[in-house]
């Protein structure tokens, strides 16, 4: 999850999967995985690990759509702002390697 603002917290990113997403979002078990801080913005990228419910656009005032992407699509993605991209990216955020049971 992308939050534009400056210093969300966790509860704060749950509240807005629910008020945005309309998801109840488990809160993240660490701080942002990634900040960006520009002239006109700050940015922080948090891992969300585990939510209950479908993720839908309950904003549409605040979003054009919402939906699920691999990186190679990133580029064919219409964005707010262009230094939005780099961040989204794979490689500035940390390898999340997945758990195995």
């Amino acid at each position: 999850m992308i939050q534009n603002m400056v210093g969300p917290t966790a509860p704060h990113v749950r509240n807005t999967g629910l008020e945005e997403l309309g998801i109840d979002i488990t809160a993240p078990s660490g701080p942002p995985v990634q900040e960006v801080r520009a002239d006109t913005f700050d940015m922080q990228i948090w891992l969300i690990e585990a939510w209950t419910g479908s993720p839908v656009n309950v904003a549409p005032d605040e979003h054009d759509a919402v939906a699920w992407f691999t990186e190679d699509a990133l580029g064919e993605l219409s964005l707010a702002h262009d230094s939005y991209l780099p961040p989204c990216s794979a490689r500035f955020l940390p390898s999340i390697e997945p758990d195995h049971d």
